[in-house]
């Protein structure tokens, strides 16, 4: 079945309001750490639309998404770290992607990068 560009982003629209918040209170009570569950179902999301495809029961999109989303949130190693008085999480992901998270005047940022743990740290500091 094929959709105009309009049509196919109202469905994913409407797959994402039906699903978010089962897949996230899934992921949160398994990370139990709001931002990482919320980083793990933005990525399960992505990848689900992204390999809609690969989905054999149409019915199953939001468990599909939350075992997705649940494997993102395992897969990735999250250690606490401080940057200049803020806490922060430093998440390396499976494929050795290392992602900085922290708050900053009120405003979340994110560094990811593939590069060296200190390094990243520097640049983040430098920000801060």
């Amino acid at each position: 079945m094929f959709f105009s560009k309009d049509k196919k982003s109202h469905l994913d629209e409407e797959l994402y309001e039906r699903c978010y918040y089962r897949v996230f209170t899934a992921v949160n009570l398994i990370a139990r750490d709001p931002d990482l569950a919320e980083d793990a179902v933005q990525e399960g999301f992505y990848k689900a639309f992204c390999n809609i495809s690969q989905l054999r029961e149409q019915t199953k999109f939001c468990a599909w998404v939350m075992s997705i989303a649940i494997n993102d949130s395992d897969d990735a190693q999250v250690r606490k770290i401080e940057i200049n008085g803020n806490e922060g999480h430093l998440i390396k992901t499976k494929d050795g992607t290392l992602i900085l998270r922290w708050a900053m005047r009120g405003l979340g940022i994110a560094l990811i990068g593939k590069i060296e743990k200190e390094e990243l740290i520097k640049v983040a500091r430098s920000v801060a």
